[in-house]
């Protein structure tokens, strides 16, 4: 029902009842009401219906008298009806126009919620993009597992701050394009194997603040990590052959074991390319050049806030082969103090077991990661090699493409020309006398 009809409803009753004013305060609401909701004109129809409520109503009572009440509705109708005609050019075409005003309002509504990418329902995150790519932030939602409603497509996903205890191997199978994983601040204490293996993808992981007791394996064989945050799970270093049979990453160039509770120095040989590691706020007593010798190309160590680092009548030589050893190889010590070794003698800790040791563990990293390097070089440039093969293949199908196109629009050139010369030289010849003769009997 339209609001024109509205108002005529409302007047024809409050003629009859003596109360226009009120038939006019009503119309004005059904208006208000109409444009809330005008796709299914339902309040529209509610305010007629209400109307004819109040108007019944013993209540309602006519201020002025019916026939000056009655006279002022029919100018005040009089000159709605006007300025509807001058809005719309009549009944329909004010219709039609408004019709299209509201569609209006509703495109830009839809457009401004697909551009401001609002939070999803049902699932509690907010898919966003971030730095070009696609994005969900789940974090501090008391979650007890990974959601499964996400899309597949996301790149970045943080689902920190949580109450996640376990995670099975559906958990993020899903998810195979995910480039950052940030699980930190949860109470994870398990990871079946294989969790991981479908994140081929992964370059960042963040396992901060949960309940671990060692690295799970399955994160060390993810191909292209090159960070992992392992900092403040309580992770205690009781039995290190546990460590034994882990696979060797090659990608992964950062590590944090800060703030747990290691006694001594992690075995870290299945980290040949480590760069940064940070094993700070810990229970250290001791660095063993055998301990860093495995990585190869390490850079820099966080082993602040150690109190015992060091202390306690432990070997001298230690002490003075690790300050020797970081010093020749340019690994930055953190804090940057000195380490204040005893007094030793220099040339028995320099023809000791543990340097020759160190150093045939060092070689062999080195040996490790040349091969690596060079397989990765070789995969490289026969991926290049493809490439350049493959642009070649398509120059050349093109070019035979353009030769044959090119020679098979001369071919018909040729032949129609041919054609024109026959049928010119036919018409050029005289006519037979014999044909002539048989035409004319016929």
């Amino acid at each position: 029902m339209t609001g024109h009809v509205v108002t005529k409803e409302l007047e024809r009753r409050g003629k009859e009842l003596g109360a226009t004013k009120v038939c006019d305060d009503l119309f004005k609401g059904g208006v208000r009401l109409r444009r809330k909701d005008t796709a299914h004109l339902q309040s529209a129809r509610a305010a007629v219906a209400q109307g004819r409520h109040w108007l019944a109503h013993p209540g309602v009572q006519s201020s002025r008298p019916a026939a000056a009440e009655a006279a002022n509705s029919e100018r005040a109708a009089a000159a709605g009806n006007e300025r509807h005609a001058a809005r719309g050019g009549g009944t329909y075409g004010g219709i039609a126009l408004e019709m299209i005003w509201w569609w209006l309002l509703l495109l830009a509504a839809a457009l401004c919620c697909a551009a401001f990418e609002l939070p999803e329902k049902g699932r509690g995150c907010v898919v966003l993009r971030t730095h070009g790519m696609l994005g969900a932030d789940c974090s501090s939602r008391d979650l007890r597992d990974v959601p499964q409603n996400l899309d597949t497509r996301i790149e970045v996903l943080d689902v920190s701050d949580n109450k996640i205890r376990e995670l099975t191997t559906n958990s993020l199978s899903k998810y195979s394009s995910l480039r950052f994983l940030y699980l930190g601040d949860n109470t994870i204490y398990l990871a079946d194997d294989g969790v991981f293996t479908p994140l081929s993808s992964l370059e960042v992981l963040d396992l901060s603040l949960n309940v671990f007791r060692r690295i799970p394996f399955d994160v060390l064989r993810l191909p292209v990590l090159r960070k992992l945050d392992f900092s403040q799970n309580g992770i205690i270093l009781d039995d290190p052959d546990v460590y034994k049979g882990a696979p060797v990453s090659n990608s992964l160039k950062v590590l944090s074991l800060a703030k747990n509770k290691l006694k001594e120095f992690p075995p870290l040989w299945m980290v040949p390319q480590l760069e940064y590691l940070n094993v700070s706020g810990n229970e250290l007593r001791s660095i063993k050049i055998t301990d860093i010798a495995p990585m190869c190309r390490l850079k820099e160590i966080d082993a602040s806030h150690n109190s015992k680092l060091f202390k306690g009548g432990l070997d001298k030589c230690d002490c003075y082969l690790f300050s020797t050893w970081i010093e020749r190889r340019n690994i930055k010590l953190i804090p940057q103090v000195s380490l204040n070794c005893p007094p030793t003698d220099t040339e028995l800790c320099e023809n000791s077991t543990s340097l020759r040791e160190a150093l045939d563990l060092h070689s062999r990293c080195n040996s490790k990661v040349e091969t690596f390097q060079r397989q990765a070089a070789i995969k490289k440039t026969w991926m290049w090699a493809g490439i350049a093969a493959a642009i070649f293949l398509i120059i050349v199908l093109t070019g035979a493409l353009f030769m044959h196109c090119r020679n098979s629009s001369r071919r018909k050139v040729s032949a129609n020309n041919n054609n024109q010369m026959a049928c010119n030289d036919v018409k050029k010849m005289p006519p037979d006398p014999s044909s002539s003769q048989l035409l004319q009997d016929l």
